[in-house]
């Protein structure tokens, strides 16, 4: 071999040193063993702790990761991402067709998921690893572990307590009662069925998703029975109670109805009120709320009565579940009234979860979801704005030169001292339409 060649083959042996710094270049981050100990940790741990204020900088890298790219084979993003998390196809269209607000898919996603009981942050890890994304798995592999830390930590010493007083109880019931063999046997297999789901570390509170997402129970019938109702004749008192005064005679109960006497009858009925709103606002705008209400709850020499719609007037009612009462509410009323303030400006954009928040009003906590509710109303019905009306203390009118006030959504605004004018003509566009769909059924 000429001198030529041996220099080419001199070149092309590989380095020992660059070969020992590649091999640890490639070498996965996470051994399986690291990875099954974050499995085995957090096979316990409900995904709703996702959502905890605590720990957001997890979900928010999470979003971003499977976010940052689109779903393909070789780049598996949110979609195959909510398939390994049992998400149906169909639910799966909904989130990528639906414009359910200004979070990304992956949200939308773990929002879904989190409503089954036993929906783990194990499960998620699993997905990922499933899916090899070895790249969101070293980059979240600390904030999983610090997670589990946390949660196990402040949970373990509690819940053993309060399995040590269940198991004193249960014997102390079973002695007295008298359980026979065949009876204390069908308690321990219910026990057994029932093991898994309560062994799950849960947070106090989970976000609800919109409702083409959630998984329908019980309680949305009670919910939907204390809604308000201004397109019926009647509105539910339950949730519009002491909003306004009322002098209305009650109803004349009509025995023998036919179709005749029906139509008669909704001619006759006139509504409890003739316009109902909703205000919402943050800490810095409840005495403005308060001035508010009462000028608009005021009575007229016409008549006409406007219900408002307080959120913390009816706690009863709304922290059954406050999300899924805003989402039956919000379409119902005729109009929704923000107050800006400085404070409503800030909470808008808060990403917190709402019982994250100090306020004691029910209004303060959810003033971001009502104002997803707005922008969501805006789009479909094709950026016309029928339904917002904002109003703006005398002394707050230099908030109208903020870049978030050139939202469409807060385009139309009063000052506070003009409320009374605002009033009228939303009296008198309620009337309108009464009258315009009176003319329909008689015709």
């Amino acid at each position: 071999m000429n001198e030529t060649g041996k220099a080419f083959t001199k070149a092309i042996q590989p380095n020992p040193k660059l070969e020992v710094l590649r091999e640890e270049g490639l070498k996965d981050p996470r051994n399986d063993c690291d990875i099954n100990q974050l499995l085995e940790k957090t096979k316990r741990i409900h995904a709703g702790w996702l959502f905890d204020g605590k720990f957001l900088p997890l979900l928010q890298k999470l979003l971003r990761l499977l976010d940052g790219n689109f779903d393909t084979l070789l780049t598996p993003g949110w979609g195959t991402f909510g398939h390994h998390l049992g998400l149906s196809s169909e639910i799966l269209r909904v989130i990528e067709c639906s414009k359910l607000g200004n979070e990304g898919y992956t949200y939308y996603v773990l929002q879904h998921y989190i409503q089954k009981d036993d929906s783990t942050i194990e499960k998620v890890v699993q997905a990922l690893v499933d899916m090899k994304r070895k790249d969101a798995i070293h980059q979240t592999f600390h904030l999983f572990n610090s997670l589990a830390d946390d949660i196990l930590r402040d949970h373990q010493g509690n819940r053993q307590e309060h399995t040590s007083n269940n198991e004193r109880s249960d014997e102390e019931n079973r002695i007295d009662s008298g359980f026979s063999n065949d009876e204390e046997a069908d308690e321990q297999i219910f026990n057994q069925r029932e093991q898994t789901v309560e062994s799950v570390i849960r947070p106090n509170f989970i976000p609800t998703p919109p409702l083409i997402l959630q998984v329908l129970k019980e309680h949305v019938h009670r919910a939907s029975r204390v809604s308000v109702s201004p397109r019926s004749p009647k509105v539910e008192h339950q949730c519009i109670q002491n909003s306004a005064p009322t002098n209305m005679p009650r109803n004349v109960q009509v025995v023998q109805i036919n179709n005749t006497e029906r139509t008669q009858q909704q001619k006759k009925v006139k509504p409890k009120y003739d316009c109902i709103v909703m205000l919402t606002f943050a800490d810095d705008g409840i005495n403005h709320a308060t001035q508010i209400a009462q000028s608009l709850r005021a009575k007229r020499e016409d008549g006409q009565i406007i219900g408002v719609l307080i959120l913390n007037d009816h706690e009863n009612d709304v922290s059954f579940d406050p999300e899924l009462f805003i989402s039956g509410t919000f379409p119902q009323v005729n109009y929704v009234i923000p107050i800006i303030t400085e404070g409503y400006l800030k909470a808008i954009v808060d990403l917190r979860p709402p019982l994250q928040f100090e306020s004691t009003y029910i209004d303060c906590k959810y003033t971001r979801f009502i104002y997803t509710l707005m922008k969501k109303y805006y789009v479909n019905n094709g950026c016309l704005n029928k339904k917002i009306r904002c109003v703006i203390p005398d002394d707050l009118t230099h908030l109208t030169k903020k870049t978030l006030m050139r939202d469409p959504v807060f385009e139309t605004w009063v000052k506070s001292s003009s409320i009374g004018n605002l009033a009228d003509r939303m009296l008198w566009r309620c009337k309108r339409k009464r009258n315009n769909r009176q003319q329909i059924i008689e015709s």
